[in-house]
């Protein structure tokens, strides 16, 4: 999978996808580290779905974050989905 990674602009992992492209554990407490880590090694924007953590993405050397809004969640299948069509509707 990261040799298709490395031909993208723009990728967009959940955190359990981005521990995978990174073929290791990661938690919490240092998955900016990795995040800017592997920004640094490749030359796509990184955005990770955090679920009720929102989003983080890198900036110009920065991990920035978006929270969440409070809701009453039933289910978050198709979440990182729509997550992902929005992002692509504004950048059209």
């Amino acid at each position: 999978m990261n040799e298709f990674i490395d031909l993208a602009d723009i990728v967009t992992p959940n955190e359990t996808e981005f521990a995978g492209m990174l073929d290791r554990d990661i938690d919490d407490s240092e998955i900016e580290a990795a995040m800017l880590e592997w920004s640094q090694a490749h030359d796509a924007l990184l955005i990770v779905t955090r679920g009720s953590q929102g989003i983080s993405y890198v900036r110009e050397g920065q991990v920035l974050s978006i929270p969440t809004i409070e809701a009453d969640v039933k289910d978050t299948t198709g979440a990182g989905d729509t997550m992902n069509g929005a992002f692509a509707a504004l950048m059209a």
